[in-house]
C-alpha cells in the first residue's frame, strides 16, 4: 500500500495525458443512448480531468483551459445533435442558439486568452440540455413551451453563478477536492 501511495504522490510527470483525453472523448458518446445520464457522465469526466492529471501526475496540457473548452465543445456538439431530434421547435431553437452562443464565447477566449469572457458567454446550453433531458426522461413526453421557459429560467442563474465563481473569481474547486483526496490517501 505504501508503494502505491508513494507512486501516486510522486511529483514526476512522465505519463501521458492521453487516458484523460480518451475518457473525455468516449464518455460523451453515451449521450446518444441516455441523454440525461450521458450528459451527467460527461460533466463528471470534465470535472475530474484536472484532478486525475494532478493525482496521477500525468503530463499537463500546454494550455489546459483551451484544451478543456475544445473537449467541452465536443460533448456539447453531441448534446446539440440530440437537441435537433427534439419535437418542440422552441426547445430546438433555444438549444441550438445557446450552443452557438457558447461557441462564440470559446472563439472570443481563443482570441483574447481571458477566462473572464465565459462570464459574458456562459455555458447555459449544458444546464439547459440537462434540465430538458431530465424532464423528458422523467415524464416521457415532449415538454410544453412553458416547461422550456421555466427550465431555462431556473438553469440560467445557476450556470451564471458557476461561471462567475470559476472564471470571474477564478476559484479552483478542484484544488479543494485534490487536497481532500491527498488527505484521505495519507490517512489510509
Amino acid at each position: 500500500m505504501a508503494k502505491i501511495h508513494k507512486r501516486l504522490l510522486s511529483k514526476k510527470r512522465t505519463r501521458s495525458n492521453r487516458p484523460v483525453i480518451v475518457l473525455r472523448l468516449l464518455v460523451p458518446l453515451t449521450i446518444f443512448i441516455q441523454p440525461f445520464w450521458g450528459a451527467v457522465a460527461s460533466i463528471i469526466a470534465d470535472d475530474l480531468d484536472v484532478i486525475l492529471i494532478d493525482l496521477f501526475h500525468l503530463k499537463k496540457f500546454t494550455n489546459y483551459t483551451l484544451a478543456d473548452k475544445l473537449l467541452d465543445l465536443y460533448y456539447l456538439a453531441i448534446e446539440c445533435l440530440v437537441v435537433l431530434t427534439w419535437q418542440l421547435p422552441i426547445a430546438r431553437v433555444l438549444g441550438v442558439g445557446l450552443f452557438l452562443y457558447r461557441i462564440v464565447g470559446v472563439v472570443v477566449y481563443v482570441i483574447g486568452k481571458n477566462r473572464r469572457v465565459f462570464v459574458v458567454f456562459p455555458g447555459i446550453f449544458d444546464f439547459y440540455f440537462l434540465g430538458l433531458s431530465l424532464w423528458m426522461s422523467v415524464f416521457h413526453k415532449t415538454p410544453t413551451t412553458n416547461n422550456v421557459i421555466v427550465i431555462l429560467a431556473v438553469v440560467t442563474p445557476l450556470k451564471m453563478i458557476q461561471e462567475i465563481v470559476l472564471h470571474g473569481l477564478e476559484a479552483k474547486p478542484w484544488e479543494w477536492v485534490k487536497k481532500l483526496g491527498y488527505t484521505l490517501l495519507h490517512a489510509a
